[in-house]
């Protein structure tokens, strides 16, 4: 009932409140490394929430934001969205692109990043208190199917890196 709140529902707007769930807040924790990246692409960057953590997490580790932060959907409406809540948030974005994550080279050419986290499709079984109708949508060949495209583009992922260290990734089997 808060989140209804008018002065909530402003600060929202205004981009100082990021509701988010615990899991999201792990993950973005855990994909920054140990020393500030020059370059990161984000691919399956969805609304930009873990996009808003990790550049927040890169000023509380290092003082400031990734300088090159790309990110990568594959549905023009959400890389919209992105952008959008990323201005909101000041959130540094050098670019928003959309674009099949399957083939790469098609959507960033042949640039290399010093790490890339991907959050691959998947059933969406980590939201089921928040959407609990999930689990009678997913059948075994979707399993098959999310469990397949994530390690193909773990695979295509590989070869945007500098080096072969730093590539994170997210999926709920």
């Amino acid at each position: 009932r808060a989140l209804l709140l008018p002065e909530v529902k402003r600060m929202f707007s205004q981009g100082k409140i990021l509701v988010t769930d615990a899991a999201s807040q792990l993950v973005a924790a855990s994909v920054l490394p140990e020393r500030k990246p020059a370059s990161l692409l984000e691919v399956g960057a969805g609304r930009a929430t873990k996009t808003i953590l990790l550049q927040s997490g890169a000023v509380r580790a290092w003082g400031s934001q990734i300088e090159r932060y790309v990110t990568v959907d594959n549905h023009a409406f959400k890389s919209k969205l992105l952008a959008v809540r990323a201005e909101t948030y000041g959130v540094h974005v050098s670019e928003t692109l959309t674009g099949n994550a399957c083939d790469l080279d098609a959507v960033v050419g042949d640039e290399l990043f010093d790490t890339v986290f991907v959050d691959a499709p998947c059933t969406g079984l980590g939201t089921l208190r928040r959407h609990p109708e999930i689990r009678w949508r997913i059948d075994e060949a979707a399993l098959a199917s999310y469990a397949e495209l994530g390690a193909q583009l773990i695979a295509d992922l590989i070869l945007l890196r500098r080096e072969l260290s730093n590539i994170t990734g997210q999926q709920h089997v």
